[in-house]
């Protein structure tokens, strides 16, 4: 789905501190949700990924020292930091209208799936999410009309995001 592998150091840092140093679970869920955010918004702006090791190297470098009720913050000020250098809102808001996402792939249908706001689902079965049902491959004049209302945007525009 996510490609997150540059993440492992941190991650296996945060288990640690779960396992022997008793890290909250909430921090965990809180920590994975930033992950999260950070590889989708690289992916959005298509930031090369070579630069994400070095970043969650360093993060997980910055633990060491730190008392476990400090670890939520260090890695969130962290990474914070490293999205608005790179990946702040307005960009990602304008890459995101830009950006061709195929109906297909899975990081389309979960990109979809988070939008929509899940509330109690822990697991995804992306075989049962389709993006036609969500908008047609082909737009009528109402879908159009909608969408300039919806969304502000104007015909050109909202024909170059659903293409």
């Amino acid at each position: 789905m996510l490609e997150i592998v540059p993440s492992y150091t941190l991650l296996i840092s945060v288990f640690n501190l779960f396992e022997y140093e008793n890290l909250p679970v909430n921090d965990i869920l809180e920590i994975l949700d930033l992950i999260e955010t950070l590889h989708i918004r690289w992916s959005v702006c298509k930031i090369n990924t070579s630069g994400l090791d070095q970043i969650y190297n360093e993060v997980s470098m910055g633990l060491k020292d730190l008392n476990v009720d400090d670890v939520l913050k260090h890695i969130k000020n962290s990474l914070t930091i490293e999205i608005i250098r790179n990946a702040d809102n307005e960009r990602f808001k304008n890459d995101f209208i830009k950006k061709s996402l195929r109906p297909s792939t899975l990081r389309t249908k979960y990109i979809l799936w988070r939008l929509s706001k899940p509330t109690d689902e822990t697991k995804i079965n992306m075989n049962k999410i389709h993006t036609e049902h969500i908008l047609p491959q082909k737009l009528s004049k109402e879908w159009k009309s909608y969408l300039e209302q919806q969304s502000g945007l104007n015909e050109d525009e909202i024909k170059y995001s659903t293409t």
